[in-house]
C-alpha cells in the first residue's frame, strides 16, 4: 500500500498555442483525466489520440516533455472510432486510422508534471501541461 500523503492529483491545462490549431483537426487526452489521483509509485498510463490535418498526419508523434527528459513517440493505437466520430469516413484502410498513443510513463521521470505536445516535421507544439497538486482541482 502507498504512503497517501505522497499522493496529489493532476492538474491539465490545455495550452492556448493558435499554431496547435493549425496542425490538428483535433486532439484528446483520455488519462489521466483532470483530478485523477497521482500514485507516486505506480507507472503513468497516458493515453489519447490527435488527429492531425492528412498532410501532416504521418509525421505526428506524441511528445512528453518531463523534467530534464524528452520523449517522442510514434502514433500506436488503430483508433477506428476516432476516424468515426471526428472525420465521419469510413475505417478501412484510413490513412489516419493509427491516430491513437497509449504509453506509460515510470514514476521517477514525472517529478511534479510535465507537458504533452505533438512533434511533426521536428517541431514540437504544447498541447497541454500537466501538473500534480496536493488538492484536487475545483469543479
Amino acid at each position: 500500500m502507498s504512503d497517501s500523503s505522497n499522493q496529489g492529483f493532476w492538474h491539465i491545462e490545455p495550452a492556448n498555442d493558435p499554431r496547435l490549431k493549425n496542425l490538428l483537426v483535433d486532439w484528446h487526452l483520455e488519462t489521466p483525466q483532470n483530478g485523477d489521483a497521482y500514485d507516486p509509485t505506480c507507472r503513468l498510463h497516458i493515453r489519447g489520440w490527435a488527429l492531425a490535418e492528412e498532410s501532416q498526419h504521418a509525421h505526428l508523434h506524441p511528445v512528453f516533455r518531463l523534467p530534464g527528459l524528452t520523449l517522442s513517440h510514434s502514433m500506436n493505437q488503430d483508433r477506428a472510432d476516432v476516424v468515426e466520430a471526428i472525420l465521419h469516413e469510413e475505417t478501412s484502410g484510413h490513412s489516419r486510422l493509427i491516430c491513437g498513443f497509449d504509453y506509460a510513463l515510470q514514476p521517477g521521470h514525472i517529478g511534479q508534471g510535465f507537458t504533452i505536445g505533438f512533434e511533426t516535421n521536428g517541431s514540437i507544439l504544447e498541447a497541454a501541461r500537466l501538473t500534480i497538486r496536493q488538492a484536487p482541482p475545483a469543479s
